[in-house]
């Protein structure tokens, strides 16, 4: 093992490998724990050295005792977490007229029977069978808008008696 100073007039510890080459060797813990607290000291710059507790000692530097050994993850480089998606009116009377809520959410309680209606008149409107349904073959003989209200009312007030048991209203029959 040689000691060769370094250009700083540091002493660092290199043995030669077969190749000649010269490689550090890794300092002994005694070596790294001197070596630490001289780095503390030549930072606190003639600041009163704090005293360390023997689980500090072992702790790499800026770490404390509770914290945990490892690589830290960044925040950036983190899966996003999950957060559940807010249920819609729409989602909400789909999941109710399917049978699969257990509860009546929140949403569905707040809702006004006008806001019922409105949602089934879009709905109807949107859908492309609809048109093949008995009430969709009369848009010709009547108005195509009075046979989609019909129907909305229909749904609305069935969805209502779903969600109000304590407050029914009468449902009125489908239009076909």
């Amino acid at each position: 093992m040689d000691n060769k100073a370094h250009p700083r007039g540091e002493a660092t510890d290199q043995k030669r490998t077969s190749g000649g080459t010269q490689s550090p060797e890794p300092p002994s813990v005694s070596e790294t724990k001197t070596q630490r607290r001289q780095s503390w000291t030549e930072s606190l710059r003639g600041e009163p050295l704090p005293l360390l507790s023997a689980s500090q000692e072992d702790a790499p530097l800026g770490t404390s005792s509770t914290e945990t050994r490892g690589k830290a993850i960044p925040p950036h480089l983190l899966p996003p977490t999950q957060q559940p998606t807010p249920l819609t009116l729409g989602r909400a009377l789909y999941l109710l007229s399917m049978g699969k809520l257990t509860t009546v959410p929140e949403i569905l309680h707040r809702a006004p029977i006008i806001d019922l209606f409105n949602h089934f008149i879009r709905k109807l409107v949107e859908d492309p069978d609809w048109a093949g349904t008995p009430a969709g073959v009369d848009y010709t003989h009547y108005r195509y808008s009075y046979i989609l209200k019909e129907e909305a009312r229909h749904f609305a007030c069935v969805a209502w008696n779903m969600v109000h048991p304590e407050c029914r209203v009468e449902v009125p029959d489908r239009y076909w």
